[in-house]
Protein backbone atom coordinates (compact mmCIF):
# COMPACT_ATOMS: atom_id res chain seq x y z
CA UNK A 1 0.00 0.00 0.00
CA UNK A 2 2.79 2.43 0.92
CA UNK A 3 4.52 1.94 -2.43
CA UNK A 4 1.36 2.59 -4.39
CA UNK A 5 0.85 5.91 -2.64
CA UNK A 6 4.40 7.01 -3.41
CA UNK A 7 4.05 6.09 -7.09
CA UNK A 8 0.68 7.83 -7.26
CA UNK A 9 2.11 10.93 -5.58
CA UNK A 10 4.97 11.05 -8.11
CA UNK A 11 2.57 10.64 -11.02
CA UNK A 12 0.27 13.35 -9.68
CA UNK A 13 3.21 15.71 -9.22
CA UNK A 14 4.14 15.20 -12.88
CA UNK A 15 0.53 15.93 -13.88
CA UNK A 16 0.58 19.20 -11.96
CA UNK A 17 2.85 20.82 -14.56
CA UNK A 18 0.48 22.73 -16.85
CA UNK A 19 0.79 22.14 -20.56
CA UNK A 20 2.88 24.92 -22.07
CA UNK A 21 5.05 25.36 -18.99
CA UNK A 22 8.83 25.24 -19.44
CA UNK A 23 10.11 22.00 -18.03
CA UNK A 24 7.26 19.88 -19.38
CA UNK A 25 9.05 19.05 -22.64
CA UNK A 26 8.27 22.59 -23.70
CA UNK A 27 10.41 24.76 -25.96
CA UNK A 28 9.80 28.49 -25.87
CA UNK A 29 11.82 31.38 -27.23
CA UNK A 30 13.90 33.36 -24.75
CA UNK A 31 12.00 36.42 -23.44
CA UNK A 32 14.90 38.58 -24.66
CA UNK A 33 14.06 37.57 -28.24
CA UNK A 34 10.47 38.76 -27.84
CA UNK A 35 11.71 42.05 -26.35
CA UNK A 36 14.16 42.52 -29.23
CA UNK A 37 11.50 41.82 -31.86
CA UNK A 38 8.89 44.00 -30.12
CA UNK A 39 11.32 46.94 -30.35
CA UNK A 40 11.99 46.53 -34.08
CA UNK A 41 11.30 49.76 -36.01
CA UNK A 42 9.01 47.92 -38.46
CA UNK A 43 6.63 47.52 -35.51
CA UNK A 44 7.34 50.69 -33.54
CA UNK A 45 8.02 53.47 -36.08
CA UNK A 46 5.49 56.14 -36.86
CA UNK A 47 3.22 55.21 -39.74
CA UNK A 48 1.35 58.37 -40.80
CA UNK A 49 -2.40 57.97 -40.88
CA UNK A 50 -2.43 55.08 -38.42
CA UNK A 51 -2.40 54.50 -34.70
CA UNK A 52 -1.24 51.41 -32.80
CA UNK A 53 -4.34 50.10 -31.05
CA UNK A 54 -3.14 46.67 -29.87
CA UNK A 55 0.08 44.78 -29.21
CA UNK A 56 0.31 41.02 -28.77
CA UNK A 57 3.08 38.56 -27.93
CA UNK A 58 2.78 34.86 -28.50
CA UNK A 59 5.48 32.53 -27.20
CA UNK A 60 3.74 29.17 -27.21
CA UNK A 61 5.07 25.94 -25.85
CA UNK A 62 6.28 23.92 -28.80
CA UNK A 63 6.94 20.31 -27.88
CA UNK A 64 7.30 19.49 -31.59
CA UNK A 65 7.98 21.64 -34.62
CA UNK A 66 4.61 23.05 -35.57
CA UNK A 67 3.91 26.19 -33.52
CA UNK A 68 5.41 29.59 -34.31
CA UNK A 69 5.52 32.52 -31.95
CA UNK A 70 4.91 36.14 -32.89
CA UNK A 71 5.09 39.75 -31.87
CA UNK A 72 2.16 41.61 -33.42
CA UNK A 73 0.98 45.20 -33.70
CA UNK A 74 -2.50 46.16 -34.87
CA UNK A 75 -2.95 49.60 -36.41
CA UNK A 76 -6.21 51.45 -36.92
CA UNK A 77 -6.22 53.57 -40.06
CA UNK A 78 -7.42 57.17 -39.97
CA UNK A 79 -10.01 58.37 -42.47
CA UNK A 80 -8.32 58.93 -45.81
CA UNK A 81 -5.45 56.53 -45.12
CA UNK A 82 -5.37 53.49 -47.35
CA UNK A 83 -3.69 50.12 -47.32
CA UNK A 84 -1.23 51.25 -50.02
CA UNK A 85 0.00 54.12 -47.80
CA UNK A 86 0.69 51.82 -44.86
CA UNK A 87 2.26 49.19 -47.09
CA UNK A 88 4.59 51.75 -48.71
CA UNK A 89 5.72 53.07 -45.31
CA UNK A 90 6.48 49.53 -44.09
CA UNK A 91 8.37 48.72 -47.30
CA UNK A 92 10.59 51.75 -46.58
CA UNK A 93 11.07 50.67 -42.95
CA UNK A 94 12.02 47.14 -44.03
CA UNK A 95 14.62 48.43 -46.50
CA UNK A 96 16.09 50.85 -43.95
CA UNK A 97 16.40 48.20 -41.22
CA UNK A 98 18.11 45.29 -42.96
CA UNK A 99 15.11 43.20 -43.97
CA UNK A 100 15.02 41.28 -47.27
CA UNK A 101 11.62 41.54 -48.97
CA UNK A 102 10.46 38.12 -50.19
CA UNK A 103 6.98 38.98 -51.45
CA UNK A 104 5.30 42.29 -52.20
CA UNK A 105 1.71 41.14 -51.82
CA UNK A 106 1.21 40.27 -49.08
CA UNK A 107 4.24 42.16 -47.86
CA UNK A 108 6.63 39.68 -46.30
CA UNK A 109 10.33 40.03 -45.45
CA UNK A 110 12.98 38.12 -43.53
CA UNK A 111 16.17 38.86 -41.62
CA UNK A 112 18.49 37.06 -39.23
CA UNK A 113 17.99 37.74 -35.51
CA UNK A 114 19.67 35.89 -32.63
CA UNK A 115 20.77 32.83 -34.58
CA UNK A 116 17.58 32.33 -36.58
CA UNK A 117 15.75 33.97 -39.48
CA UNK A 118 12.48 35.68 -38.54
CA UNK A 119 9.71 36.80 -40.90
CA UNK A 120 7.77 40.07 -41.00
CA UNK A 121 4.25 39.95 -42.43
CA UNK A 122 1.87 42.84 -43.09
CA UNK A 123 -1.74 42.47 -44.14
CA UNK A 124 -5.07 44.25 -43.73
CA UNK A 125 -7.57 42.55 -41.44
CA UNK A 126 -10.42 44.90 -42.37
CA UNK A 127 -10.94 48.20 -44.20
CA UNK A 128 -9.63 50.13 -41.19
CA UNK A 129 -7.24 47.65 -39.48
CA UNK A 130 -3.78 46.44 -40.46
CA UNK A 131 -1.77 43.75 -38.71
CA UNK A 132 2.04 43.81 -38.69
CA UNK A 133 3.71 40.74 -37.21
CA UNK A 134 7.16 39.27 -36.78
CA UNK A 135 6.89 35.49 -36.66
CA UNK A 136 9.52 33.05 -35.38
CA UNK A 137 10.05 29.52 -34.14
CA UNK A 138 10.63 29.18 -30.38
CA UNK A 139 13.88 27.32 -31.09
CA UNK A 140 16.67 28.13 -33.58
CA UNK A 141 14.96 27.40 -36.88
CA UNK A 142 14.54 29.74 -39.81
CA UNK A 143 11.10 31.17 -40.61
CA UNK A 144 10.26 31.78 -44.25
CA UNK A 145 7.62 33.89 -45.94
Amino acid sequence: MGRRLIVLAVLCAACAVPIGTPGAGCRTAPPELLDLLAGDPVLTADVPGSEITARHRSNPCDPGEETRGSVTVERTLAAGTGWADVRARHADLLAANGWTVATAEPLCATRPVSGRVVAFELHPTSATLVEAAIRFWPFPRDTAC
